[in-house]
């Protein structure tokens, strides 16, 4: 702990131009040196995980979901339960494609990912 305090300057550093363009970690010993090594993240991709900013959007699209079913159904328990169907699909649909950008990314299979 104490040679990470002390090197702290060393442990973050660039992507260089392969890293920037494929997007792979680093995979060779000399690279790692048993130290942590964090990279500076200027584009700001692990924002890409969170939602962020598209809250209201999500929140809009079921408003109008629920409201387009009312007025079609005329029923306010179906129109929840279909709206509630589409948000779930919607979400499953972002958590399958978040696994497999994972997978892909880190070179493991899906069939590993909790």
């Amino acid at each position: 702990m104490g040679e990470i305090e002390v090197r702290a300057t060393d442990q973050v550093v660039d992507k260089n131009p392969l890293q920037r363009l494929f997007g792979y970690p680093p995979i060779t010993a000399d690279e790692i040196k048993q130290l942590p090594i964090f990279y500076k993240d200027p584009q700001f991709e692990i924002q890409s995980i969170f939602y962020l900013g598209y809250e209201f959007t999500l929140l809009l699209f079921n408003i109008i979901t629920y409201a387009t079913f009312d007025v079609l159904t005329g029923s306010t328990l179906i129109s929840i339960v279909i709206t509630y169907t589409f948000d779930k699909i919607f979400s499953s649909y972002r958590n399958w494609l978040g696994e497999r950008n994972i997978s892909s990314k880190t070179f493991i299979d899906d069939r590993f990912l909790i």
